[in-house]
């Protein structure tokens, strides 16, 4: 059993009542996870020159190792894809290069060692379902490792919370081979010995094998976990010199609905992922470095009559922030394309006149991003060219709807917008995450034309959406545009104080509280507790934590010119001023 790579100890727990995790700093964890799932879906056909690329940065990294080297060369020649285990459990520079990629989720590392990862996944779910019977009992396994003192606590902490493990997570059958493992924390003041016991449900449908038959170490009776791997921790207890730690194996997208909020964010179970899927993860990590070194690092790996070719060059030049740079990759991609075949299909058609589009609208050129819609919307619409989903349908609606929009022209505006929302519903549903941005443009058009009764109905329903997927990150940028178009509709204040108590008991429970909102008739009644919000400075949505001069209040800021708060005293204030009747608000700041 392989306990020189530790557990990183990555632990979120869950709020009272609630299966979603506490986010923040710490999202990158979800998407991590995701670039992972990513890289194991991504075809065959974009590995071509993966094993290459990993060989290379072993042989950089181990360059004065000559032994390690000797192993290299052995792994080049003799390497073979039913062997990936084989070669993981020998003591070598496999298992070490790979768990720390994991280990310290570096991406860069990730993609060149894409190769063994995806591999050991693969020989692993083979042996999953030849050895797993669902439905029949329970399993346990058991891994012993000495831990730092500072991480046992956090395990004691977190009882009841989720447990994240990167690395491919090597545990046994034999409890006494685990307790082995353990060791002896008596010599050491700072360690601990600590006895982890996962229990693995009849139900699961994660991997894991018993990988005796495949393994250098076959007297360790070895059950191995592909890379990660989600705990709930049941228990943390001494037992005479040692810990019990007590995990049960979990379901991401049944036990933390957070979890499937970024899910549902990146699109993963709806398409075919390519490397290229990953930049959308990094962009929400939010590290523009990475995403640079990324996006050079995958540059030009996509066959040219990839759907993503032309995107892949559209994006190369977006993430330098220059639709001018942007405009010339995707000539440049759309030449290379046109080059390597006599005739275009319509689906490169499609995907360059749409990308042009795009480009246009966003250099203030409306009738040429008209015209070039068009021309795609042409494509879709014949029903010959059945290679168009109906999904690129609905978004060309809609981009259309946000031309006419920076245009003025609603009616145009409104009629695109209606036809893009009618397939978005048919697709996902009346409660997906993406319809809050297009009814929160709509509910703007709306208040644009004075037409405040529209834009309530529409602000209504993004935030019917918004409440429950709010635990994700798009959903702070939701809440804000949102928000903003609820405080742009005349005379209903009221309706802004109650949605208020509702948004800050669903994005950030800290601490309780009671508040008073109003009845219709003036009166004053006492809300049910609500949980504060607080934003930091560095909160990349723009909110910021706002301390008053009293020492006790603080509240959020919104914008420039919007402050919301709860003074000790439970009433509501705007801008410093208390709001003894929401009329008071709508007369006074409209």
């Amino acid at each position: 059993m392989n306990v020189k790579q530790s557990i990183q100890i990555s632990v979120y727990k869950p709020f009272k009542n609630q299966k979603t995790c506490q986010l923040g700093k710490d999202d990158s964890e979800f998407f991590f996870q995701l670039a992972i799932e990513t890289s194991l879906k991504v075809p065959e056909e974009y590995n071509e020159n993966a094993k290459d690329d990993m060989l290379i940065q072993c042989r950089s990294y181990y360059k004065n190792n000559q032994a390690e080297m000797n192993r290299i060369k052995d792994f080049e020649e003799n390497y073979q894809s039913n062997l990936a285990i084989s070669w993981y459990t020998k003591d070598s520079f496999l298992y070490r290069i790979i768990n720390k990629a994991l280990r310290t989720k570096n991406l860069s590392l990730i993609y060149k060692f894409r190769f063994i990862i995806k591999d050991l996944h693969n020989q692993l779910t083979l042996a999953h379902n030849q050895q797993f019977i669902p439905n029949s009992k329970s399993i346990t396994t058991y891994r012993g490792q000495l831990l730092k003192l500072a991480e046992l606590n956090t395990l004691r902490e977190n009882v009841q919370g989720i447990l994240m493990i990167n690395i491919f997570l090597s545990t046994t059958y034999d409890e006494d081979v685990a307790r082995v493992f353990a060791g002896d924390a008596s010599t050491s003041p700072f360690l601990e010995s600590v006895l982890f016991e996962m229990n693995i449900p009849s139900t699961t449908t994660k991997i894991f094998a018993n990988i005796k038959e495949f393994s250098n170490l076959k007297e360790e009776n070895e059950c191995l976990f592909t890379c990660c791997t989600i705990f709930r921790i049941d228990s943390c207890k001494k037992s005479e010199s040692i810990w019990h730690v007590q995990l049960t194996l979990i379901e991401h997208d049944i036990e933390n609905t957070t979890f499937n909020s970024y899910r549902s964010l990146v699109n993963i179970d709806r398409i075919i992922p390519t490397y290229w899927t990953l930049s959308s993860i990094l962009f929400h990590l939010g590290d523009s470095e990475k995403r640079k070194h990324y996006y050079r690092m995958t540059f030009g790996r996509l066959p040219i009559k990839h759907p993503d070719f032309l995107a892949e060059y559209f994006m190369h030049g977006l993430h330098y922030k220059s639709y001018n740079l942007a405009l010339e990759f995707c000539k440049k991609g759309f030449e290379q394309e046109l080059n390597c075949s006599s005739k275009l299909d319509y689906d490169t058609l499609f995907r360059y006149y749409s990308e042009i589009g795009l480009i246009c609208s966003q250099t203030n050129g409306y009738s040429l991003a008209i015209n070039y819609y068009k021309k795609a919307l042409a494509i879709c619409l014949d029903d010959s060219h059945s290679s168009i989903s109906y999904c690129d349908l609905g978004w060309l609606y809609v981009w259309i709807g946000n031309v006419y929009h920076k245009m003025g022209e609603y009616r145009n505006m409104m009629n695109y917008y209606n036809k893009g929302l009618e397939i978005q519903q048919q697709l996902y549903g009346n409660k997906h995450i993406e319809l809050i941005s297009l009814y929160n443009d709509m509910a703007l058009g709306y208040i644009e034309q004075l037409d405040c009764e529209s834009a309530k109905t529409n602000t209504i329903k993004s935030l019917r959406i918004l409440f429950p997927s709010s635990s994700c990150s798009k959903g702070y940028y939701y809440f804000e545009s949102t928000f903003r178009n609820i405080l742009q509709i005349k005379k209903t204040f009221d309706i802004l104080l109650r949605l208020k108590h509702k948004c800050i008991q669903q994005l950030c429970p800290m601490c309780r509280e009671y508040t008073r909102i109003q009845n219709n008739d003036g009166s004053a009644k006492e809300a049910d507790p609500i949980e504060r919000m607080y934003f930091t400075e560095s909160d990349k949505y723009g909110y910021k934590r706002v301390q008053l001069s009293d020492g006790q209040t603080t509240g959020i800021y919104v914008s420039k010119d919007v402050n919301i708060y709860a003074s000790p005293d439970l009433n509501m204030h705007i801008n410093g001023k208390k709001i003894e009747n929401p009329g008071d608000f709508s007369r006074n700041q409209r």
